[in-house]
């Protein structure tokens, strides 16, 4: 190890650079060394590689404890993942991505080399191809043979679905034993669904017995009526705009269903999902659960 090329880009704060030295700390339990690799790790994304020396060393008096200590509880009350859900992957994780990214969470898949296969219902976005793996809508994830994957990961796609029980049971039947799903939802109050009435969970369980599917302009007036424009980060009170752009594909632009923690929270139990963490962060909810016995 060139220790003057290490030293330079720590200290410049190029910890990805650093990433390659790395091996030659970590059979060094010593105080300094840890705090070396805890400080790359977690500039890097290896949050549970960050997480564990961080809960090793928290307590140990030293001049840097309060970095570890930081670092543990940036970690556990902050990142929307719990430490052993992300445990979890690994090369051998399958992993079924719906829709767009799901931010942070992809350097984690990224860096785990695990499988990831997406899905979407369009092969462009905004004028760029995305050129999924699977061309095909969420409600239809049921359609994927049984124990297929470890985790099914969606960000601000359920609020889009006319039916988002039916995308949620397939998603159980299609996860392994133990697997894990990982929802990100807008929490309405801090979104342009601020003026709209949280949708209950009989009306969810109503429109999945009657099978919603397709554009429900029901919903679609409703939320036309109640958006709120000065809140949309995008159009910014731009109304007319907002209306001009939301006719191109009234169905997909649409917030179906209104959601808080408690929606989400008791919608996903219903589908067969035991919480392992739910949290609100910023203008979304991240919820975690595990692959439960679904009631019958």
């Amino acid at each position: 190890m060139k220790i003057d090329n290490f030293i330079e880009y720590f200290n410049k704060g190029d910890y990805q650079n650093c990433l390659p030295y790395i091996d030659q700390f970590k059979h060094h339990d010593n105080y300094l060394s840890a705090y070396i690799r805890n400080i790359i790790y977690f500039q890097t994304g290896n949050l549970p590689q960050a997480f564990e020396i961080a809960s090793q060393y928290k307590d140990i008096d030293g001049i840097h404890q309060s970095v570890f200590k930081s670092i543990h509880d940036e970690i556990e009350n902050l990142y929307p993942i719990p430490i052993i859900a992300l445990n979890s992957i690994n090369q051998n994780t399958k992993v079924i991505k719906i829709g767009g990214g799901a931010r942070w969470i992809d350097t984690t898949l990224e860096k785990s080399q695990c499988s990831v296969t997406s899905m979407d219902s369009e092969s462009e976005r905004l004028g760029f191809k995305i050129d999924p793996d699977m061309l095909s809508d969420f409600h239809n994830i049921g359609e994927i043979p049984n124990d297929s994957y470890d985790w099914v990961i969606s960000s601000h796609v359920i609020e889009h679905l006319e039916n988002p029980i039916k995308a949620l049971i397939g998603s159980h039947k299609v996860l392994k034993k133990d697997g894990y799903i990982y929802s990100v939802l807008p929490l309405y109050s801090q979104t342009f669904d601020k003026r709209r009435s949280v949708t209950s969970l009989q009306h969810l369980i109503d429109d999945f017995n009657s099978d919603k599917s397709g554009a429900d302009w029901i919903h679609i007036d409703e939320f036309i009526r109640n958006y709120d424009c000065e809140s949309d980060l995008v159009f910014k009170g731009d109304r007319n705009k907002w209306l001009d752009n939301f006719k191109l594909k009234p169905d997909r632009h649409t917030h179906y269903h209104v959601f808080d923690l408690a929606l989400v929270f008791a919608m996903h139990g219903f589908c067969g999902f035991k919480c392992i963490s739910i949290k609100e962060l910023g203008n979304s909810i991240h919820y975690v659960g595990i692959k439960n016995n679904l009631k019958k």
